[in-house]
Formats: C-alpha cells, sequence, structure tokens
C-alpha cells in the first residue's frame, strides 16, 4: 500500500458501508510484508459495526491484497485547518499497530 490511489479507493470503499461516516487509511510497516494497509473508520451515529462485518464488506469491493488486516474504529479522525484528515497524526499515533500483541484491532 502507501499508493495514495490504493489508500483512496480502500477508503472510498469503507465509506460505502451504510455504517460508516468517516474512514481513512496509512500505510504501516509489517514484519512479513513490507507495509499493509491500516484502516480507521468512524461508525455513524446510533449504527454498529464489527471488524469481521466491515472486512468482509471490503472483500466485495477491493482486490483482496488491499483489504487490510487491522481496522480501528475511532469517534472521530484528525483532522486539519483545510478540512482533510491528517494522516501524520494517525501515522504518529498508530504506525506501529501490526507490534501489538494478537493483532487485535483496538477501539479508542
Amino acid at each position: 500500500m502507501g499508493d495514495g490511489r490504493a489508500d483512496a479507493a480502500l477508503e472510498n470503499a469503507a465509506i460505502g458501508h451504510p455504517a460508516v461516516a468517516a474512514a481513512a487509511v496509512i500505510g504501516v510497516k509489517h514484519p512479513k510484508w513490507q507495509e499493509r494497509p491500516l484502516l480507521f473508520v468512524v461508525r455513524k451515529p446510533g449504527r454498529t459495526l464489527e471488524r469481521e462485518e466491515i472486512f468482509e464488506f471490503l472483500a466485495k469491493q477491493v482486490a483482496r491484497l488491499c483489504v487490510p488486516d487491522e481496522v480501528i474504529f475511532l469517534e472521530s479522525l484528525p483532522v486539519g485547518g483545510t478540512g482533510t484528515v491528517q494522516k501524520t497524526v494517525l501515522r504518529e499515533k498508530y504506525g506501529s499497530v501490526f507490534g501489538l500483541a494478537g493483532g487485535e484491532a483496538h477501539e479508542n
């Protein structure tokens, strides 16, 4: 990943899910693959969405290789003054997610 077009395609696919209000993707280092996508999802108010559900949805929308290994559910995405997602903030905070014990997705 790390390719802006691939990241944007994955973000757009995720936003296509009826329970997703916003999504962002960053590339993070992976021990086996050089880099893998990490998906951040903000759920729509009052909606539920679990890890496997979003992955199953994405598997029908994008190439299997593009389906992320991890998703992190957030209350909101960091947005800068221009209204764009600050992916540098996400990279600083979550850039080593694949080092987490058990590879579990986290919710903050």
